[in-house]
């Protein structure tokens, strides 16, 4: 399936990716353990909820504050995160993993200001001892994220002309999003799936109102509701999916929104794809 609302407002369309190190920890526990510990470079287009860059600030604003560019001066600026994730056997059939993450790291709102994400997730899998090349299978998988933006306060010039006696301080603010998805996928028969998704996502904490500022000469706010990267959304998404061969998938997906900000409509989009392995791959589960 594509990527969950809740996720595509933390982190963007393209995720959260920068050039960075990991390391991880197999911890000495009767059932698979793992730790995880890394650092990334916080800035850049697709570290959305922290340092950004200056397009991506303006095509997807954050609580409508003004992006800066504070830089990144010392290890602390980086984006730090850890994950520990752990699997278990519930039977012969059945698996489980369960997963806890955390990031932390400037954003670019301000010197000052700090953005922390969290979240758990869980998947539950079972197979028949029997299966068939995979098949037949059920996929139960589920995920709540939020996210803490610490926005930094700044000063905004209402006159260039006169900007000594027309500066406005607009004070700092602590703006929370939090979104889940559930979903299940039926492996119903030999390479043919079928799944359906439900998530949601809203926020708290006033947006900054720009527009409004510079018309009435004082600072301005509005509620999350109204931006579209931060409104109550809620998406239901069916899909099938055929494998014409273990280096192969068809996708068809159907996506429903419902949306809160006055800007948009609800909304039905029809999504198909086709993917195709070519080349050396790692093992898999055919």
């Amino acid at each position: 399936m594509d990527l969950p609302v809740i996720n595509a407002r933390l982190f963007g369309e393209d995720g959260m990716r920068a050039p960075g190190a990991r390391v991880g920890w197999l911890l000495p526990l009767p059932w698979f353990s793992e730790l995880h510990f890394g650092a990334q470079n916080a800035k850049g287009e697709t570290m959305q909820s922290f340092l950004q860059s200056d397009e991506a600030a303006e095509e997807r604003p954050i609580g409508g504050r003004p992006f800066t560019e504070p830089g990144v001066r010392s290890p602390a600026d980086l984006a730090w995160l850890a994950r520990w994730v752990n699997g278990f056997d519930l039977s012969d059939t059945w698996t489980a993993q369960l997963g806890g993450s955390f990031v932390h790291g400037p954003n670019a709102s301000g010197r000052d200001g700090e953005t922390y994400v969290y979240g758990g997730d869980v998947v539950v899998k079972w197979r028949p001892l029997d299966a068939e090349r995979g098949w037949p299978f059920v996929k139960l998988q589920a995920e709540v994220t939020g996210r803490t933006y610490e926005a930094d306060a700044f000063s905004l010039c209402l006159d260039e002309a006169d900007c000594e006696s027309t500066t406005l301080r607009v004070g700092d603010e602590t703006l929370h999003d939090w979104g889940f998805y559930a979903q299940a996928l039926w492996g119903f028969r030999r390479n043919w799936a079928a799944g359906v998704r439900v998530e949601h996502a809203n926020a708290s904490g006033d947006d900054f109102d720009l527009d409004t500022t510079l018309e009435i000469g004082e600072a301005s706010f509005s509620d999350p509701s109204q931006d579209p990267f931060r409104d109550d959304r809620t998406r239901l998404s069916p899909l099938l999916v055929f494998h014409p061969s273990e280096f192969s998938r068809l996708r068809l997906q159907a996506n429903y929104d419902w949306t809160q900000a006055p800007e948009l409509d609800d909304a039905l989009s029809i999504w198909a794809g086709i993917e195709i392995l070519f080349g050396a791959h790692s093992a898999h589960a055919y």
